[in-house]
C-alpha cells in the first residue's frame, strides 16, 4: 500500500509536470517516460496466493520483477536515449556554460568513463548497470527462491524490512546526487542547475 501510494503519487505529479512544461523542449521530453515508469510500480495488488486465491505479497518475486524492469529501463536509457540511437541524447556543456546543447554521446568504456565530468560515462554506466545489476540480477531473483533460514533471518516477508531497505537505497542515491550537484558533474550542467559551489567559490563568472 505504501509503495503503491508513493509510486502512484509520483507518477501523477510527473504527468502534471508534463502538462505544465513545454514538450518541445528536448531536455523535458523524457518526462512522460518517468511518469509511466512510476505507474508501473503501482502493481502490488495483483499477486495472489496459489493455494487460497487471496491477495498476498511475494516480496522476493516483487523485488525480482521490479529489479528486472528497472534494469531494462536503465539499459534502454543508456543504450538508446543517451547515445542518440533512439532519442535526442543528453545535454552536454563546458565548465563555463557557453557551448551547451543536446547531443548524442558515445559510451566511454575506458578509465575516462569514471571521470564524473565525462558524458560518455553516463551512457556506459547505465548500459553496464542495467545489464548486469538490473536485468541479470532481476532474472536471478525471479528464478531462485531464498532458503527458509535466510528468508526468516533477513525478515523478507516483513513489509517494514522491505520499506527500510528501500529507504536505504534511496538515501544512497540521494547522497550521490547531492555530491554531484555540489561539486558538479556531467549530469548537472550549469545551464540547467546553476553554478556549482566550486565555481561560486572560485569566482568563475566574475
Amino acid at each position: 500500500m505504501h509503495t503503491a501510494l508513493v509510486s502512484g503519487w509520483a507518477g501523477s505529479m510527473a504527468l502534471y509536470e508534463l502538462a505544465v512544461f513545454d514538450p518541445s523542449d528536448p531536455v523535458l521530453d523524457p518526462m512522460w517516460r518517468q511518469a509511466i515508469w512510476h505507474w508501473v510500480y503501482w502493481d502490488l495488488e495483483i499477486f495472489s496466493n496459489e493455494r487460497t486465491g487471496k491477495p498476498s505479497l511475494d516480496f522476493p518475486k516483487i523485488f525480482g520483477i521490479h529489479l528486472f524492469l528497472a534494469g531494462v529501463a536503465c539499459f534502454g536509457f543508456g543504450a538508446f536515449h543517451v547515445t542518440g540511437l533512439y532519442g535526442p541524447g543528453i545535454w552536454v556543456s563546458d565548465p563555463y556554460g557557453l557551448t551547451g546543447k543536446v547531443q548524442a554521446v558515445n559510451p566511454a568504456w575506458g578509465a575516462e568513463g569514471f571521470d564524473p565530468f565525462v558524458p560518455g560515462g553516463i551512457a556506459s554506466h547505465h548500459i553496464a548497470a542495467g545489464h548486469t545489476l538490473g536485468i541479470l540480477a532481476g532474472l536471478f531473483h525471479l528464478s531462485v527462491r531464498p532458503p527458509q533460514r535466510l528468508y526468516k533471518g533477513l525478515r523478507m516477508g516483513n513489509i517494514e524490512t522491505v520499506l527500510s531497505n528501500s529507504i536505504a537505497a534511496v538515501f544512497f542515491a540521494a547522497f550521490v546526487v547531492a555530491g554531484t550537484m555540489w561539486y558538479g558533474s556531467a549530469t548537472t550542467p550549469i545551464e540547467l542547475f546553476g553554478p556549482t559551489r566550486y565555481q561560486w567559490d572560485q569566482g568563475y563568472f566574475q
